[in-house]
């Protein structure tokens, strides 16, 4: 960026880069340039180039001043469930290719109408150059799917507006249906958390026993009524991922929610959609819409099967297209006693997805080729590195699931493509079975990955001793280890205690069953 003017308005120009939503700088240089700048502003047209590093953006949450518009009575986009501008709305999530334009995204399909053109290029407005920009005159539609026997399917079209898609939602929870709601990521299965017999049907149709649900609130104060909430908590409750905030809880829903569990997994709305729907209902339970083990689904067709024949009555969908199967990200806050006695807060990442996926995490040393992470084949997460960043994908579950499996390959290809990396180095479990590990270069022992993760993320360098405090993992003596004891230096690792090994029937079935 070329800057001319005043060396306080400069100062000025560099700190706001800091406060745009959305922004990430990792390293910022600042150097006079001496030749001359003309005195106008301009966006240059993208060109597609083997850039060396690709940072692309995540998706973002409704910004103030979208849902500020959307309340306005007097706006043209009142009450408009796809509000977004420069600040906020899908991004990875709908990216059909690099760069980031409105004719590689799926909102393409969607020809503007002159009232969004013109804000599209008029300078100083919020959605000049916003790609997902969009009315209710030419933007996505929203549809009511019951199923076929009630005979009622509810398009958002000039017979029908929008509202009353709302209205047969809401009425529909309110009345204890459960409903699969489609958003930025993927489907969310829903339901009233203050109704047993809908929080139970959900409950034999996640094959979800005891596991608490995730509720969606719409308000930080209502959150505050069900849970404590610390300065720390707030904090991730309020950042760009909108993710679920594990937070101790003060009183709670019906018994199905949460169940025995002392904390209430929280979130607030991520999208226009979601405040709409929370705003008229209050709380929510919100769960991946998938069937237990399953992808998360982000089609119509994936998901109608399930509105036919199971526990779900209906389905709130749009025909803006997702590329990305993306759940909530999570975070817990915990107490930890530092090393000089003082009990601090530790933020947990419990699940990186929404909000965080495709953004990298930057690596205390250079890679020294492009390198593929396989990651394992419970709750699965793969990496591709590329010099000193690793960027991590969305969360697939388990892979003993044959569509998780085949969803975790396609994004392996997708993130490929559009982060340009091609991997020259490979890596994955040792475990023989591993479906993560097929044709992976480099086996590496489980709970030594465990100790490298550590020490790479708080820069440890020399000897480390560390002590693994992990499930089962697939030894370098062809046993199976448990919690361990390694001495780890660099690449390399030795196992130096551990608890003595019984046999033990069953192999993996046995440990997943006990």
């Amino acid at each position: 960026i070329l800057v001319a003017g005043e060396e306080q308005a400069v100062e000025q120009f560099v700190h706001r880069l800091y406060v745009l939503p959305g922004c990430r700088i990792d390293s910022l240089e600042q150097s006079e340039y001496l030749e001359a700048i003309a005195d106008k502003f301009f966006i240059a047209d993208s060109a597609k180039a083997n850039e060396m590093q690709r940072f692309l953006p995540e998706d973002l949450p409704t910004c103030a001043r979208c849902v500020a518009e959307m309340k306005d009575p007097k706006k043209r986009r009142y009450r408009y469930p796809f509000i977004s501008c420069t600040a906020c709305g899908p991004r990875y999530s709908i990216q059909c290719s690099v760069p980031y334009d409105r004719d590689s995204i799926t909102m393409e399909v969607f020809e503007m109408c002159d009232a969004c053109k013109k804000e599209y290029t008029q300078k100083g407005n919020i959605r000049r150059h916003a790609q997902t920009i969009s009315c209710k005159d030419c933007g996505p539609r929203l549809a009511f799917i019951e199923k076929r026997n009630t005979e009622k399917e509810i398009t958002d079209s000039k017979t029908h507006t929008w509202e009353r898609v709302l209205e047969l939602t809401i009425d529909a929870l309110k009345n204890g249906r459960v409903g699969a709601v489609k958003d930025i990521g993927g489907f969310h299965l829903v339901c009233s958390p203050f109704l047993e017999e809908p929080v139970a049907r959900l409950r034999n149709f996640k094959n979800r026993e005891k596991k608490p649900f995730a509720v969606m609130f719409p308000s930080l104060d209502s959150i505050r009524e069900y849970c404590f909430v610390t300065e720390k908590e707030q904090e991730l409750l309020e950042s760009d991922a909108r993710p679920i905030v594990l937070l101790q809880k003060k009183k709670d829903f019906v018994k199905g929610v949460c169940g025995d569990s002392l904390r209430i997994g929280a979130m607030l709305p991520c999208n226009p959609l979601q405040i709409l729907l929370t705003e008229a209902l209050g709380p929510l339970v919100m769960t991946s819409g998938n069937k237990g083990g399953e992808p998360i689904a982000i089609a119509d067709t994936k998901m109608e099967p399930y509105v036919e024949t199971s526990e779900i009555d209906f389905m709130l969908t749009h025909n803006r297209e997702i590329l990305t199967p993306l759940d909530d990200s999570i975070y817990q806050v915990v107490l930890l006693t530092d090393a000089d006695g003082v009990k601090r807060e530790h933020v947990q990442v419990i699940r990186r997805a929404r909000g965080l996926v495709p953004k990298p995490i930057q690596l205390p040393a250079r890679l020294p080729e492009e390198t593929y992470a396989a990651g394992g084949d419970l709750k699965a997460v793969f990496a591709l590195g590329k010099n000193q960043y690793a960027y991590l994908s969305q969360y697939f579950g388990d892979l003993e699931d044959m569509r998780c499996a085949e969803s975790r390959e396609k994004a392996k290809e997708r993130m490929e493509r559009l982060f340009c990396i091609t991997p020259l180095r490979t890596v994955g479990d040792m475990h023989p079975a591993y479906v993560s590990a097929k044709d992976t270069q480099r086996k590496i022992q489980h709970h030594h990955a465990h100790a490298a993760s550590v020490i790479a993320e708080h820069g440890l360098d020399g000897r480390v001793l560390a002590v693994v405090c992990d499930g089962t993992g697939y030894g370098t003596d062809k046993t199976i280890w448990g919690s361990e004891v390694l001495l780890c230096h660099k690449s390399e690792m030795t196992r130096v205690a551990s608890f003595e090994s019984v046999k033990l029937l069953g192999g993996d079935a046995a440990a997943k069953d006990a």
